[in-house]
């Protein structure tokens, strides 16, 4: 006996083909994102260039904590200054997704240029 129309004998949502591919591809994407973040970071940490990075990180190892601090949270009062700005428009925008297009918005300005072909 059926439980119902869209779901299973459990009572569990029935989910489309596409839904489940990309719900069991979630993890993979992640430890994707992770090898790949850190082969691009061993790339960056080998050579002359690397090698200076090195000296410094280890000379004041508090350094990156504070950039990524001063990072953090300025995306925050970014965030928090963009919502102002909606609610004089009359939209009510959760803080949680403010934040993520501030860094959305941050990565994709500082990774796709602007400027080419310019004269």
């Amino acid at each position: 006996m059926s439980s119902g129309a869209g779901s299973d004998q459990d009572g569990a949502p029935l989910q489309a083909p596409a839904e489940a591919r990309s719900a069991r591809m979630k993890p993979l994407r992640s430890v994707l994102r992770v090898v790949v973040a850190a082969a691009l970071l061993a790339v960056v940490l080998s050579g002359e260039t690397g090698a200076l990075f090195r000296r410094t990180l280890l000379a004041t190892p508090w350094l990156p904590l504070l950039f990524t601090a001063q990072t953090v949270a300025g995306a925050f009062i970014e965030a928090a200054r963009l919502g102002l700005l909606l609610n004089c428009f009359g939209l009510s925008v959760p803080r949680t997704r403010l934040v993520r297009v501030v860094l959305g918005s941050a990565f994709l300005g500082a990774c796709i240029p602007g400027g080419t072909g310019e004269t």
